[in-house]
């Protein structure tokens, strides 16, 4: 493996496979009209995924739902029986078919009527997940079609926030396919540039599959450190590069899954 910052190559001191680290989770799911069908099946599946997860004394995870606003249905806990309550509670706050939403009025007046997804992502990663445990694998679980209709802060801000508090966005791409398009372009990049996946299930039993899958790399993961070169305490940027070099390896085609970059420290 080879790595570079900014595409200088590094020296790697470290590479250990990681698979007790605790974890920090928000399951932030989008309530608006467009998840109107298929919410029931997202919510069984992430009583299933927290049941599968969660280990008493060690993992923490947080039910956050989102129209216009966040709202918080559970802080961060170990308690399943809270959770699966947060989980239980979910309700799409608008029906598709209701007129209210045919006015387009400002999203103070009426959060209900629109989808901020960007919003949410920020506030989970810098008010929820960055006050959690530092030493803990962070992860944002978004369940959403993509489609933010009233943000008032950029996606890349809402990348950059992730990034800066080592928070990776699983993104599950989902909604009612006959009325809303799942936007995947979006959902792709806040999660390729964070160090997550984004899944695009079709039905229910891929949605549990995504959710597994989403388990089991939370679970495995590779630790890789390097001193970079470059020693300016400047809070600058600085790209992540990774690339396979054993040529049997790169045969095989194999998909590297990291963040794409972090926030040098600034003094």
């Amino acid at each position: 493996l080879r790595i570079y910052e900014n595409d200088a190559p590094q020296t790697i001191s470290l590479f250990e496979r990681e698979t007790d680290r605790p974890l920090t989770l928000v399951i932030l799911v989008d309530t608006s009209k467009s998840q109107e069908r298929t919410l029931p099946d997202e919510k069984k599946a992430a009583k299933a995924f927290i049941r599968a997860v969660v280990r008493p004394d060690k993992d923490k995870v947080a039910v956050i739902s989102f129209t216009g606003v966040p709202r918080v249905q559970q802080q961060l806990t170990e308690n399943v029986s809270r959770l699966n309550r947060a989980i239980d509670s979910l309700r799409v706050q608008l029906p598709a078919n209701n007129p209210d939403c045919e006015e387009e009025r400002p999203v103070q007046e009426d959060p209900l009527c629109w989808t901020s997804i960007w919003d949410s992502v920020w506030e989970s990663a810098s008010e929820v997940l960055g006050q959690g445990d530092e030493n803990s694998r962070r992860a944002i679980i978004l369940l959403s079609d993509g489609d933010d209709t009233s943000s008032t802060i950029k996606r890349q801000d809402a990348i950059d926030a992730a990034v800066k508090n080592n928070v990776a966005v699983y993104s599950i791409g989902i909604g009612d396919p006959e009325l809303y398009k799942v936007e995947q372009d979006s959902l792709r990049k806040i999660s390729d540039r964070t160090g997550g996946r984004a899944f695009f299930p079709r039905d229910e039993v891929e949605l549990g599959r995504a959710f597994a899958q989403i388990q089991e790399e939370l679970r495995s993961q590779y630790v890789i450190a390097y001193s970079p070169q470059n020693r300016l305490r400047d809070g600058s940027h600085r790209r992540i590069r990774m690339e396979i070099v054993n040529l049997e390896l790169r045969k095989q085609k194999l998909q590297l899954i990291y963040r794409q970059g972090y926030y040098a420290p600034k003094q």
